[in-house]
């Protein structure tokens, strides 16, 4: 079975309690390839963690939703961002889960 490539949008709180440890235990058929934050040092962390080698590490939300290889987009990021992130993640044929 081919494995989900993940983009996580928002490495906060939320990410790190909740879904970050539970994508970690579906690691046979997901893989974390993506991490975007406004703050650079939460996705670089979150990708050292999580992520597969040579992970995509950005703030800028737009470069992980151009990535044509990612299928599936977690958008984590504070409730007045997810409209527009949501939006553009559709927009580019993906699926979207937002928090």
């Amino acid at each position: 079975m081919k494995k989900l490539k993940f983009g996580i949008i928002g490495c906060g709180g939320i990410a790190n309690q909740k879904h970050f440890p539970a994508l970690a235990k579906l690691s046979e058929q997901v893989e974390l390839v993506a991490f975007c934050d406004t703050v650079l040092e939460r996705a670089e962390s979150a990708a050292a963690e999580y992520g597969v080698q040579n992970a995509l590490v950005t703030e800028d939300y737009k470069e992980v939703v151009k990535q044509e290889d990612i299928d599936v987009i977690h958008v984590l990021t504070p409730n007045v961002s997810h409209s527009f992130i949501t939006v553009a993640a559709l927009e580019s044929g993906k699926h979207v889960m937002c928090e």
